[in-house]
């Protein structure tokens, strides 16, 4: 089967992101270290895991708020009023995303025109 005869033409013209390339050339590259999406290089650890797994099994599967679970942000609250001694209400001004550049596109979308 010819799968060009099925894709939209509109789509068949999109070109490969540069970015991408540039990732498969580091990653060619013997002793590069690539920072490029922030995914680590490490599993994730069993507790992570096995809660994920709970939580999968207790059907938490729906869309949480548009800040995160509010359990979540406490816990980040918590952490940074131990870890920095600072306080950041967890209900106005921490927010979960899904990503650093997510974070920091809502942060930019915030603040500029």
């Amino acid at each position: 089967m010819n799968w060009d005869d099925k894709i939209s033409k509109n789509v068949q013209v999109i070109k490969p992101s540069g970015i991408r390339k540039f990732f498969d050339i580091a990653n060619q590259i013997p002793g590069v270290l690539s920072l490029s999406i922030g995914e680590p290089d490490f599993a994730a650890p069993d507790k992570v895991c096995e809660a994920m797994k709970a939580s999968i099994d207790a059907r938490q599967t729906s869309y949480t708020a548009n800040s995160g679970l509010i359990e979540l942000r406490q816990e980040i609250a918590k952490l940074f009023h131990d870890r920095y001694g600072v306080d950041y209400d967890p209900v106005d001004e921490i927010m979960v995303t899904v990503g650093a550049s997510e974070g920091l596109t809502m942060a930019l979308l915030a603040l500029t025109e």
